[in-house]
C-alpha cells in the first residue's frame, strides 16, 4: 500500500511540474514526426483538377509544424479564347497543424498552408486555323508568376493504425502575384478540397490519470 500510495505521489509530482512549464514545447506532452502525400482539389469556383505533393512535420502535444510542396493543377478550359493550353501552380512552405483529442479514431483536424510558388503557362503556337504564332507570341513554357499562398483548412482525421492517419479538410486558397494575359488572382483562389496521409510515430499521450493515453 505504501508504494501505491508513493507511486501515486510521483505521478502526480511529475504532472504538476509539466503543468508549471509556460514554454509552448516544453509543455507538450507528445512528441512525434511523420512523412505526408497529400492530395488537393480546387479551386472549385474554376474547372478544377487535381494537385499531388506531400510534407514532412513534427508533433509537438497537440499542434504540429513542417513544410509542405505541392503542383500539377491543370485549366485546360480556364481561358475563353483557349489559346493557353495549360496552366500550372505550384507552390510550397510552412505548414502547421492543430490535432486536439489525437487518442480518438476521430478526431478534429485543422492546417493552415503558408507559401511561395509559380504560375507556369504553356501556349499554343496554332491560330485558331491552324498557322502562326500564339496571340502573345510567347515562347513555350515562358510565362511563369511568382506567386504567394495561403491555404488554410478544417476537417476531421482518422486513426488507421499506430503510424497511419487520414484527413479530409475543406479550406479556402488565396493566391496572390497571377499577372498572365487574361488571368489573375481569382482564377486560382476559391474553396478546395484536401486528402492528407500522415505517415509516422506520433507518440503517446502522458501524465494523462496516472496513466498513457495514445
Amino acid at each position: 500500500m505504501k508504494r501505491i500510495f508513493l507511486f501515486a505521489l510521483l505521478a502526480l509530482a511529475i504532472c504538476d511540474l509539466q503543468a508549471q512549464d509556460q514554454t509552448v514545447f516544453n509543455r507538450a506532452n507528445r512528441f512525434g514526426v511523420f512523412v505526408s502525400p497529400m492530395f488537393e482539389q480546387g479551386p472549385l469556383n474554376e474547372p478544377w483538377r487535381t494537385s499531388a505533393g506531400g510534407g514532412l512535420g513534427f508533433v509537438f502535444g497537440d499542434f504540429f509544424l513542417g513544410a509542405y510542396g505541392l503542383a500539377g493543377l491543370d485549366y485546360d478550359q480556364l481561358l475563353a479564347d483557349e489559346e493557353v493550353d495549360r496552366i500550372d501552380l505550384a507552390h510550397g512552405g510552412l505548414w502547421i497543424g492543430y490535432t486536439p483529442e489525437q487518442h480518438r479514431i476521430l478526431h478534429p483536424y485543422a492546417a493552415t498552408r503558408i507559401g511561395f510558388g509559380a504560375v507556369d503557362i504553356d501556349v499554343d503556337y496554332l491560330d485558331d486555323d491552324g498557322f502562326g504564332p500564339d496571340p502573345w507570341d510567347l515562347d513555350d513554357d515562358d510565362l511563369i508568376d511568382n506567386v504567394f499562398v495561403v491555404n488554410p483548412e478544417i476537417g476531421l482525421e482518422l486513426n488507421i493504425t499506430s503510424f497511419l492517419r487520414i484527413a479530409a479538410a475543406g479550406g479556402y486558397r488565396w493566391v496572390e502575384g497571377v499577372n498572365g494575359p487574361g488571368l489573375d488572382d481569382d482564377a486560382f483562389t476559391g474553396w478546395t478540397g484536401t486528402l492528407t496521409l500522415r505517415l509516422g510515430w506520433f507518440g503517446r499521450n502522458r501524465c494523462n490519470n496516472y496513466g498513457y493515453r495514445g
